[in-house]
């Protein structure tokens, strides 16, 4: 029985905006400051989208970047994997119209949405086509545009979120032992109020009540969204490491 590595990490690229927001910025409207925001994330500044730039347009510029500098062409890719929580549509997917950007006419394409580790759910996807043999060359990319789903009024989730992609090319791992040699995925769906858009979905689609809710926005439940997540990967982490493996959590409330 063949053991990891199956796949590798060939290239990467990444792409953002060319608009920053500050801390300064954001200052000027919420009731915040540059200090209180670098203390409490380390964050100093964002990048937020134009009108003009979609979701699938940041994720082609990060795509070409990688696929260069991995020697990649377009008719290589065999799977284009896109991890989204702000498709520029619900259909299709996002990773169709990137397919049709970039010209990938032989490649399976398709979103998933799992926020935060949307990469790294999509890096496991990419690892399992190749050790199955189902495809050779994936292109994983992770890309958002958070500034539509952000509310600027609310303090707690402005200062956290921008616009941007990155792309990697995957390929079989190569001889020395070289490629991804382990993943962990977790997931607790009871948790999901700590970080959510209530509003804009099927269960409460978009309304005049839901747009004076404001509730077609992320919302999020301040320094308890990162301190549960980080006590879970802590444990799970210290079982392989004698050393600290988590910094303390910091609170955005």
């Amino acid at each position: 029985m063949s053991t990891r590595p199956f796949a590798e990490v060939a290239s990467v690229g990444t792409a953002v905006p060319p608009r920053v927001v500050t801390n300064d910025d954001l200052s000027r409207v919420l009731d915040t400051s540059d200090q209180w925001i670098v203390e409490r994330t380390g964050i100093r500044e964002r990048r937020v989208a134009g009108p003009d730039q979609s979701v699938a347009m940041l994720a082609r510029d990060a795509s070409l970047i990688a696929m260069d500098r991995a020697g990649v062409g377009v008719e290589e890719l065999d799977a284009i994997v896109l991890a989204t929580a702000s498709p520029d549509r619900l259909l299709p997917s996002t990773a169709c119209d990137l397919q049709a950007l970039l010209g990938a006419d032989n490649a399976a394409a398709f979103d998933i949405a799992a926020a935060c580790p949307g990469y790294v759910y999509g890096l496991t996807i990419a690892e399992g086509l190749i050790a199955s043999g189902q495809s050779r060359t994936v292109l994983v990319v992770g890309a958002e545009k958070l500034s539509t789903i952000t509310d600027w009024e609310d303090r707690s989730t402005a200062i956290l979120f921008g616009d941007g992609a990155g792309a990697s090319v995957v390929r079989p791992a190569s001889a020395g032992g070289r490629g991804i040699l382990s993943t962990f995925l977790k997931s607790d769906g009871r948790l999901a109020p700590l970080l959510y858009r209530p509003g804009g979905g099927a269960a409460e689609p978009i309304s005049e009540k839901v747009v004076c809710e404001r509730s077609q926005f992320m919302k999020m439940a301040g320094g308890k969204c990162s301190r549960r997540p980080c006590w879970r990967w802590r444990r799970r982490a210290t079982r392989r490491s004698a050393g600290p493996v988590c910094p303390p959590p910091r609170s955005t409330s």
